[in-house]
């Protein structure tokens, strides 16, 4: 694993925030993924989109991000 990405002890954390989502089977390891297979990791995920680099986007995206991770989203996309 690269160091500051994602460890199967740092999803396991963060999946275990979110019981409920957990009993509802949110959270996945994907064994088709090569690499991520002992990860944890939401059902569904967050994506940026290119767009202008201003003060506004760039809060709306911060903003959208918190509202994420506080909800149990722990896979950003922001190619």
């Amino acid at each position: 694993m690269l160091q500051e990405f994602a460890t199967p002890a740092g999803t396991a954390r963060y999946r275990q925030r979110f019981p409920h989502l957990v009993a509802a089977g949110h959270f996945r390891q994907p064994q088709h993924v090569p690499g991520a297979g002992e990860l944890w990791l939401p059902s569904l995920g967050l994506g940026t989109y290119l767009g202008e680099a201003d003060e506004a986007g760039d809060a709306a995206y911060t903003a959208a991000i918190r509202a994420a991770l506080r909800a149990g989203i722990n896979l950003l996309d922001a190619a």
